[in-house]
């Protein structure tokens, strides 16, 4: 893939000082900023990843060359596409780690915290599914306009009455462009006057695509059953809250940070979160850095250094090794 088909990315850096866990113990500073910087140091760590374009040879670059693919309409290079999309998505899921560090530094904050933790695993996990090594250049072409297929729909279902029909053409446009590609759009169930198809296998939930993203390490079921309880802070159910209520003989493993009069954030709560938000996105960079042919030698390095200050932090709030 030639550097002048790769997408323009502008890119803000700023190094972050990393927690000296030699000079300070988690015990003797801040437990919220302790967690904060960690966080903001892997983020930055990920990030840096993305600069560099795919290896030659790696299976990235051979679908971005795509020289079995024909062009689709406003796509040239319908491969290329498809090889930046997982690119794109690790973007995302840093941009949402990057704000969960800055409500964990910002005072009257607890649910925001956990619906970007979410938020971090469920676009992790949909890199995951993107990036997958075991696929054709076909195949991940069809996930490509599948997921595009899926976010016309969205469009569809959001925009007032009067913008509908131009959705809907715009909707139609890509199952055109699948067709143009060989790839047979099958129709699904109707909704809102919109003709819905999809090509190959319909495109997975985002409660399968976490269970894929977490089965290899941790099993069947475990994606889908914390992306349950984090789903549950953002969307305000009562039966997680007693979480955070203070109780008359509570003794608070950190300093709280207080929103509602009967609420509290501790650094426990906070690390619980934190865990399976750096977890996500450990796990999907991993593979879309295997698909790209990065080399992550320096990457590696922080994930070790961030999963021995987590690791301290867990032991010090009681949440095992």
């Amino acid at each position: 893939m030639s550097r002048k088909k790769a997408r323009a990315r502008s890119h803000t850096r700023h190094k972050t000082p990393a927690p000296n866990t030699a000079a300070a113990a988690p015990e003797a500073i801040d437990g919220f900023e302790f967690l904060a910087t960690t966080l903001e140091a892997f983020a930055d760590s990920t990030d840096r990843l993305r600069i560099d374009l795919p290896a030659e040879g790696s299976s990235a670059h051979q679908d971005g060359d795509g020289t079995d693919l024909q062009p689709l309409d406003d796509f040239s290079s319908p491969g290329l596409e498809a090889a930046l999309l997982p690119v794109r998505q690790l973007g995302y899921a840093i941009d949402h780690l990057r704000g969960a560090v800055a409500t964990l530094r910002a005072p009257q904050v607890i649910l925001s915290t956990f619906s970007l933790y979410r938020s971090v695993g469920e676009v992790a996990a949909s890199a995951y599914y993107l990036a997958d090594p075991d696929i054709s250049s076909r195949d991940r072409l069809t996930r490509w306009l599948n997921s595009r297929l899926k976010q016309h729909e969205e469009v569809v279902y959001f925009v007032d009455a009067d913008e509908r029909p131009a959705a809907i053409a715009a909707y139609d446009k890509c199952v055109a462009q699948a067709r143009t590609a060989g790839l047979d759009p099958k129709r699904g169930r109707d909704n809102y006057g919109l003709k819905v198809f999809y090509v190959g296998d319909k495109y997975p939930s985002t409660m399968q695509q976490m269970d894929a993203l977490y089965q290899q390490e941790h099993g069947d079921g475990f994606g889908s059953s914390i992306y349950r309880w984090l789903s549950a802070f953002t969307h305000g159910q009562e039966h997680v809250m007693p979480m955070f209520r203070d109780t008359t003989n509570a003794t608070p493993t950190e300093d709280p940070r207080v929103t509602l009069s009967d609420s509290r954030l501790d650094l426990r709560s906070a690390l619980m979160g934190a865990n399976i938000a750096f977890e996500s996105l450990r796990i999907a960079t991993q593979r879309v850095a295997d698909y790209y042919g990065w080399s992550t030698e320096e990457w590696r390095v922080e994930v070790a250094r961030s999963l021995l200050i987590l690791s301290q932090l867990n032991k010090k709030v009681g949440l095992g090794d």
